[in-house]
C-alpha cells in the first residue's frame, strides 16, 4: 500500500509565517511549504503511512505550534499524473 498524503490550509499569524515555515520544514513528513493569498496564508503538503500519522503530526507538531490560528486538512483519495 503506498503513502498517504494530505494537503492541510495554514491561517498564520501575519509575524509568525517565517517561524512556522522554518519549523515546518524540518520534519519529515512535510514535503512542501507553500505561501498562499487568501483566508489560509499556507499550505503544507503531507506524506505519512496512514491517518494515525496525520494525527500524530498533528498532536506532535501543528497543534500548539504558536502562530498557527486554524487549520483545514483535505486527503488525497487519487492522484492523476500527466504522461
Amino acid at each position: 500500500m503506498g503513502k498517504l498524503t494530505a494537503f492541510c490550509f495554514l491561517q498564520i499569524e501575519r509575524n509568525k509565517r517565517d517561524e512556522v515555515q522554518n519549523y515546518l520544514l524540518k520534519i519529515p513528513q512535510i514535503k512542501a511549504y507553500y505561501r498562499l493569498t487568501g483566508d489560509y496564508n499556507g499550505m503544507i503538503e503531507i506524506e505519512v503511512e496512514d491517518t494515525d500519522g496525520i494525527y500524530e503530526l498533528y498532536s506532535k507538531h501543528i497543534d500548539n505550534l504558536p502562530g498557527i490560528q486554524e487549520t483545514y486538512t483535505q486527503v488525497v483519495v487519487k492522484k492523476f499524473t500527466l504522461k
